[in-house]
């Protein structure tokens, strides 16, 4: 890492430091090491750090609050930046000399901390925001992009996705609302990782996995490591399965509670992520509803029927077009353009429904 934690530092200031570390674009996989061993120390730099992400997260206005930090920094100790700096670490002195860079990164951390100290957030109305442990991201059209979240777990939201985020000193919790995601999780058999997509919990302690949101199924794909899906029937008298999965496997929930496993390669797993739609016996209802997160329009099947069709199919995500005149052509169905935006999928047989 750039910058140095020391021991005279608060927790605060040192979760604040790694906040502004992890989200900036020179992190490396060493910053991740040294971060999950400073992680697992103690419970309290799980807690201040869950805190000082939620906190950053929620600065609407933190662009220009890190400026007047800084520009505030900048006048008053310049002077001082340009000698340098004796700094004492581990009984050893040494000359530094401060950068502009430095200054501004020490600005951001200075800011989270002086804000967490408040309590609250002031913005043009001077209102103050309450902090929370739940975060929200959304992506949108055909954008997919990556969230490291407070465990230094990476997660690769899908297009037109969203997930809410909610870590305590004790959870690490996602829940997929809609779309899709991989997950990355970083190992802590103390702090099991749970994802929640509709009727379907899935439960790990460190390991690759996709989920997809589905229009009638959740769908789990493991690409390295173990995972536990359970499936919360919705009868009354039956009772919630809890399926293993390992690499290479794949779960099915639908809708009703009914779970379908599969053998899944392990390469074709979350193909989303570099530009490809890969379906093998799918329903058209589900791979139409994954279309329409990658295209600026309104993709949709003139009957119920016509989405039971199914599909064994690969697609780039930016040959939407090109991909509802193949379908069209292997499914025998008819395309109509309602306007330049909106698609409707037809039966090109009437009476087949």
């Amino acid at each position: 890492m750039p910058l140095t934690i020391n021991e005279n530092m608060t927790t605060g200031e040192q979760a604040a430091l790694w906040v502004v570390q992890l989200t900036s674009d020179d992190v490396s996989a060493n910053d991740h090491v040294d971060f999950e061993n400073w992680l697992a120390q103690n419970q309290e730099h799980q807690q201040q750090y869950t805190q000082a992400h939620a906190l950053w997260a929620s600065m609407e206005n933190a662009q220009e609050l890190i400026d007047n930090t800084f520009d505030s920094a900048h006048a008053n100790i310049i002077q001082i930046a340009e000698q340098p700096k004796v700094v004492i670490e581990n009984n050893k002195v040494a000359n530094k000399k401060v950068d502009s860079k430095s200054l501004r990164v020490y600005a951001v951390a200075a800011s989270i901390v002086m804000m967490a100290a408040l309590g609250i957030l002031f913005f043009q109305n001077l209102s103050p925001i309450p902090i929370d442990t739940t975060v929200s991201y959304a992506t949108k059209i055909a954008e997919v992009r990556d969230i490291v979240l407070p465990d230094s777990t990476v997660v690769t939201l899908g297009a037109r996705s969203t997930i809410i985020t909610d870590f305590s000193q004790d959870l690490r919790q996602v829940t997929l609302t809609t779309g899709e995601a991989f997950f990355a999780v970083s190992e802590n058999p103390k702090r099991p990782f749970i994802v929640l997509a509709d009727n379907t919990h899935v439960r790990v302690v460190g390991t690759k996995f996709g989920v997809r949101y589905g229009v009638q199924e959740v769908k789990v794909a493991v690409q390295e490591g173990i995972v536990d899906v359970k499936a919360i029937k919705l009868s009354k008298d039956a009772k919630a399965q809890t399926n293993r999965l390992t690499a290479g496997e794949e779960i099915i929930s639908l809708a009703n509670g009914t779970t379908i496993t599969h053998k899944r390669s392990q390469q074709r797993i979350a193909t989303w992520r570099k530009g490809r739609l890969v379906y093998a016996d799918e329903s058209l209802r589900e791979v139409i509803a994954d279309a329409n997160r990658y295209h600026d329009g309104n993709i949709t099947l003139a009957t119920q029927k016509i989405g039971d069709l199914r599909v064994t199919a690969s697609f780039r995500t930016d040959q939407i077009d090109q991909m509802i005149r193949s379908l069209a052509v292997a499914l025998e169905l008819d395309v109509i353009n309602l306007s330049s935006r909106r698609v409707v999928l037809h039966r090109r047989y009437s009476d087949e429904g």
